[in-house]
């Protein structure tokens, strides 16, 4: 687990992101108090492993199974990727946003 030092960050140190140790503690938003960073991963992962990471085990219909993980070959990978980002409705509004600042630039 690693957390990011904000301060590294903003003023340009490549040391930004850290790992977490036995001592962070974390404030979690809705909760009172606070609580140690490491005792606080259970709220977003829900087991060990490759399992307990959100994107790879979203909630999945009854029925379906896992994807199945392995070496990806980037063109491959970059190909998947747009396909799946054209097909969603965002893509036309990132569209429009990108349009709209080379316009506004241009002048």
């Amino acid at each position: 687990m690693f957390k990011l030092d904000r301060k590294a960050l903003f003023s340009g140190k490549p040391s930004s992101l850290l790992p977490v140790t036995e001592e962070d503690v974390t404030f979690i938003e809705g909760a009172v108090g606070s609580r140690r960073t490491l005792d606080s991963c259970l709220f977003c992962h829900h087991g060990r492993g490759i399992t307990s990471l959100q994107t790879y085990f979203r909630a999945l219909p009854i029925g379906e199974t896992l994807p199945r993980l392995g070496e990806g070959r980037r063109n491959h990978e970059e190909y998947l990727i747009r396909a799946w980002k054209t097909a969603d409705f965002s893509w036309g509004y990132l569209l429009g946003l990108w349009h709209s600042q080379l316009k506004r630039n241009s002048r």
